[in-house]
């Protein structure tokens, strides 16, 4: 499955049980701006 739709598959079953995502970090933009590499989803 790709991320993008495992991600949102995700939201959906936290959500049903009354869960929801608190903080969200952007890996990809941290390490590109930290260490100047790319990283894949």
């Amino acid at each position: 499955m790709p991320f993008a739709e495992v991600q949102h598959k995700g939201r959906e079953e936290l959500a049903k049980e009354g869960f929801g995502v608190l903080t969200e970090i952007d890996m990809s933009k941290t390490f590109s701006g930290k260490l100047q590499k790319e990283f894949r989803n």
